[in-house]
């Protein structure tokens, strides 16, 4: 149990701490720098659950590598087992343990899946000479799903790796070659692209143990290729981007269907899909092909650069923040890759703080950000009052010594609630 007195004490120290260190805590931007030895290019495509692990790939003397990014240990390459040209971390499971991808041996593409205990373990290489290509793109929750593609009888088929490494083709009907793009938390749903004899364009496919794919169906044109991009945790929502004449953001919930998000920004006549959020409200991706964006739970976009500089006061130099690929679950931190002041094409963090009180820092709720929240703040966190609602400033799983920094900031604000 935490005692008042060691809570006020750690609420006193963080308002007494310098106001730029407090907000750096609350909303910030990371350059996540690059591998050592090569040009200066890096991307991240992926995050955890809780934003704590980061996946993509940097640039070493010897190519593009596959990485792991943590606080503690910064941009770490993932070794292979074998001599490489090139390798590319595409995904990561939520708790951060296993990471999925592929790596490149003599011009051949072949999945493969990381941990910390078994290193970068291949698939699919049948003793690497003459092995047909796999890629990894997604994994489950704990990783014992990994969803991706692999080239049999000269096609490319969407298929599911078991947590033995045990192949599963996804048959989806009438498709001459597909991918497996994305993939539920518990591993059981996933989002297929697939190739349609007959159709004039690709499409998206929902597949389930028990049910099998299903076509989810076209917007405007059947020649255009709609390609998911990520999935809700209950496999409840697929977003992605369609092409052909232009590139446009989609999303597709099993209650409204298959509809474009709105384009409502200025210089926005494209837009692309990457990543959802757990619960399926947030969706991240790129307005036209240079800004980082972002679509609330109202599906109105903005861009990310907006919201971190406008909103949070971040100053992000003349950094040109690109993509935004992926979004932790809660939805408040998100990666990509951007144009650094070094003119350097790098990859990033953003976090956007969550706070699950209309007005941040009012903690009792009486229109006003004063001491007298201060008292009710300390008595959520010992866990003495239920009624905590606005206490949680970070917006994840309940009340505790992580929502300090942020509610410090709100009261060295002086938050004005309307």
């Amino acid at each position: 149990m935490i005692k008042s007195r060691q809570i006020a004490c750690a609420i006193t120290f963080a308002l007494l701490t310098s106001a730029a260190l407090v907000f750096a805590d609350s909303a910030y931007f990371v350059a996540l720098g690059d591998l050592p030895g090569g040009a200066r290019e890096s991307t991240a495509y992926d995050i955890s659950a809780d934003g704590s692990v980061v996946v993509g790939y940097g640039t070493t003397a010897a190519g593009r590598r596959a990485f792991r990014w943590t606080v503690d240990d910064g941009m770490v390459e993932l070794t292979a087992p074998v001599p490489i040209m090139s390798s590319v971390a595409h995904g990561v499971s939520r708790n951060g343990e296993v990471i999925v991808g592929n790596v490149n041996i003599d011009s051949e593409n072949f999945a493969f899946r990381w941990t910390q205990a078994e290193g970068m373990v291949l698939y699919e290489t049948d003793g690497i000479v003459g092995a047909l290509r796999s890629t990894a793109y997604g994994v489950s929750n704990d990783g014992s799903a990994v969803v991706g593609t692999k080239v049999i009888d000269s096609e490319p088929k969407a298929v599911r790796w078991g947590p033995n490494g045990e192949l599963t083709v996804i048959d989806i009907p009438n498709a001459f070659s597909g991918s497996s793009l994305c993939v539920s938390a518990d591993g059981k749903t996933i989002g297929a692209l697939g190739a349609v004899v007959g159709a004039l364009g690709e499409r998206v496919f929902l597949w389930t143990q028990e049910a099998g794919a299903t076509d989810l169906g076209y917007l405007t044109a059947p020649n255009y290729d709609f390609v998911p991009g990520g999935m809700s945790a209950n496999g409840t929502t697929i977003v992605g981007t369609r092409f052909g004449a232009g590139f446009h953001a989609f999303r597709w919930n099993a209650e409204t269907g298959l509809a474009y998000l709105d384009e409502a920004l200025t210089d926005c006549d494209d837009s692309a899909a990457y990543d959802v959020t757990a619960d399926g409200l947030v969706i991240v991706g790129t307005c036209g092909a240079t800004d980082a964006a972002i679509w609330g739970a109202d599906g109105t976009p903005r861009k990310l650069r907006d919201i971190l500089t406008n909103d949070f006061s971040v100053n992000l130099s003349t950094w040109e923040l690109y993509q935004t690929f992926a979004v932790s679950d809660d939805g408040s931190k998100h990666v990509g890759y951007g144009r650094s002041p070094s003119h350097f094409l790098e990859a990033w963090l953003a976090r956007i703080p969550k706070s699950a009180c209309g007005c941040p820092g009012d903690v009792n709720s009486d229109g006003a950000v004063d001491s007298n929240d201060i008292r009710k703040f300390i008595d959520c966190l010992v866990g003495t009052e239920a009624d905590c609602l606005c206490a949680n400033t970070d917006g994840l799983v309940g009340v505790d010594t992580n929502d300090i920094a942020y509610f410090a900031s709100t009261m060295l604000a002086g938050t004005n609630c309307p």
